[in-house]
Order: C-alpha cells, then structure tokens, then sequence
C-alpha cells in the first residue's frame, strides 16, 4: 500500500492541506478559508475552532484526491520484453496518471522479482494467468502476484475502458516505454487502406500490462453493462 505524508500549513486567511508521496511529490491538496474578525482597526482575531474546522476539512478534502494504486505485469517471451506498470487512478475525475514503470527483455525470474517488488512494494500486481509458474516463483519471492481473468472480449472491453477515460497523464521522462506504446498505438489497416476492426496484439506490453492492473476497476463497468444489457435497458 502506498504511504503519504501530509502537511499541514495555518496561513493568515485559510488551511492548506498538502499530501505528499515517498518520492516528496505532490500528490493532492486542498485549502479552505475561515474568517477574519476585526474588533478594532488594526486588529484581527480567529476563532480557533473554525480554524480547526477548516484543517479538518481541507485533510479531508486532500485525502479525496488521493489515487488509488494500480500495479499490472505482461510477462515477456522469446524477446519480447517483461512489462511492469504502476498507475495512479483517480476514480473521481476518471482520471489515470502513470506513476512508475520497468521495461526490460530476457530477465531471470530473480531480477524480474526485484525490479518488480522495489517498485511495486507490498501492493497486489496482476499478470497475465496463462504462465501460473511464474505466477508461483514471483509469489515464492515475495512478490503479491494475482492472474487475471481473460476471456472472449476482454481485450476489447479493456481498451474501450480505457478509451473511455477523462484523462492518461504520462510523463515521458518517467516513463518513457509507457509514454511510447501509448501515444503509438493505433489501429492497423487492410490492403484497401480501411482500419481492421480489431485491436492490434504487437507493441502493447505496457498497454496489455495497464489492462491486467487496472482489471477489478474495468470488470466493475462490464458487470454493470451486463445488467443493464439483462434488464433490456
């Protein structure tokens, strides 16, 4: 689980809450303003119990923005690479902000192991089912490992999700494999120079990854179209 720091700043007019996360940046704040009372000129005075209740609010507020995070893993074969992503997902503005990323061919499970629990610390990181062993020595090595669950369509269904977002924030300096599949991908053409209707399977490790992390979040969607598709809606 990711852990936060919160700062708290009593300005003159208003309380600021600021959260930060352990890399020092800033994850969310807030502030709100509480009033000044004048009793004589040259004079101001606060009541201290509505500053306090504007910290309490502004924390409050702050803690709201938070992202919750989202860690995924495409496992690489033959050269393909082993794709690791670490996201921050905003449900509130649908908002979903790249945070980290390891992007690498032909490790041994010992370092795919390290790279991937340096960066994804004790948060669960779902990967692709269809290898269990590797599932199993990633586990063995103190990583918290989940298969997904795949099946017909959930390709499609995840990159509409994704599609249907607010905002992607990546920072390509941060993540630059990220940043270059995302900003790549397109769809492919047929030989008269119409789009295929289908998502290309080829420079999308970090994309498959995404899908894999953010799975309880885009399984949340299809369950209620399923509904609504039951109830003739």
């Amino acid at each position: 689980m990711e852990t936060y720091i919160a700062a708290l700043d009593q300005g003159t007019t208003t309380s600021r809450a600021i959260l930060f996360n352990s890399r020092g940046e800033i994850v969310s704040k807030a502030q709100y303003p509480f009033r000044q009372i004048f009793p004589q000129p040259g004079w101001v005075e606060h009541d201290p119990m509505e500053i306090w209740a504007t910290t309490v609010r502004a924390l409050s507020e702050a803690e709201k923005d938070v992202p919750t995070i989202y860690c995924g893993l495409d496992f690489g074969f033959a050269v393909d690479p082993d794709a690791f992503v670490r996201w921050g997902y905003d449900q509130r503005r649908r908002a979903l902000i790249a945070l980290d990323e390891y992007y690498g061919p032909k490790n041994s499970v010992d370092r795919l192991a390290e790279a991937v629990r340096r960066r994804a610390g004790h948060a669960p990181v779902r990967c692709d089912s269809a290898d269990p062993r590797m599932i199993a020595e990633l586990n063995a090595r103190g990583v918290s490992t989940i298969g997904v669950k795949k099946g017909p369509g959930s390709i499609e269904h995840g990159m509409r999700w994704l599609e249907d977002l607010g905002e992607i924030v990546i920072d390509p300096e941060r993540t630059p494999n990220i940043a270059r599949e995302f900003s790549a991908y397109e769809y492919e053409l047929d030989k008269n120079g119409n789009f295929i209707a289908e998502y290309p399977d080829k420079n999308n490790h970090t994309i498959d990854a995404t899908r894999y992390a953010l799975e309880t979040q885009i399984g949340k969607k299809k369950l209620q179209s399923m509904s609504k598709g039951l109830l003739g809606l």
